[in-house]
């Protein structure tokens, strides 16, 4: 019992690492999303704005205050992956406003540095952030009538970390309260999504989005459609070159 015991921080750790993972590449299917559609259409920039505040103070504090080493991963990679849809929100909407939101991360580290005593009360920036951060998007779910534009797979990212890091804190308690609530929210995010995407949407498309075969054997099919196409366009080029030389 005690040789288990004593494996249990081992595992807490690695369940924090692998929730790190998972918000590492939560966000990749969604800016993968974006760059295929050229388009945001679906997804709300003032909840991943607000997500970007949140990361920034997550990922800045929990450094300054020497958190579990994930969470301090999970922080600075929620930065970067919040920079580059800020990126990606300048290129698709033809609005530099975005790329001025590149600076974020400096407030918390100045507060950090020149105002330590304030890390107390923007500890709750991240997770109020993260809560109000959700409601944008399903407002913007509730317009459309649907969960076009957002990546589910991001979503099943959000959960698996969600769980993996409540995991890890149920073991290892927290710095501060209020990072737990972070990863709460995280389950809380992805379970109201998939709600949305059954009322909206249905079931297949939940059960789908879950089915990485279903997306290979898609790929495939529109490399055969697109190969087809291609092949009745030159065809029908040819034929047409053959009549005007009849002619």
């Amino acid at each position: 019992m005690g040789q288990h015991d004593g494996d249990a921080p081992a595992m807490a750790l690695i369940a924090g690492l692998f929730s790190t993972f998972c918000f590492t590449v939560q966000y990749i299917p969604q800016a993968w999303l974006n760059y295929k559609r050229k388009s945001i259409s679906g997804l709300s920039t003032s909840g991943i704005l607000m997500k970007l505040i949140g990361a920034s103070f997550l990922g800045i504090n929990a450094l300054m205050t020497w958190e579990a080493l994930p969470v301090v991963l999970y922080g600075f990679f929620n930065i970067a992956q919040h920079i580059l849809f800020m990126v990606q929100f300048t290129l698709f909407t033809n609005k530099s406003v975005y790329i001025a939101f590149c600076f974020v991360p400096f407030i918390p580290y100045l507060l950090a540095i020149y105002l330590p005593a304030t890390m107390l009360y923007t500890n709750l920036v991240k997770p109020l952030s993260q809560v109000v951060s959700h409601l944008p998007q399903m407002y913007v779910t509730y317009q459309k009538q649907s969960t076009e534009g957002i990546s589910l797979a991001t979503q099943h990212f959000n959960l698996l970390g969600g769980l993996a890091g409540m995991y890890m804190y149920s073991i290892i308690p927290p710095k501060s309260m209020w990072t737990y609530v972070v990863y709460a929210n995280s389950l809380f995010q992805a379970l109201s999504t998939y709600w949305m995407t059954v009322s909206y949407d249905g079931w297949d498309y939940l059960f789908k989005s879950m089915d990485v075969f279903y997306y290979f054997k898609m790929s495939k099919v529109k490399s055969v459609i697109s190969l087809s196409t291609d092949h009745n366009t030159d065809k029908d080029t040819s034929a047409n070159q053959d009549l005007d030389s009849k002619i």
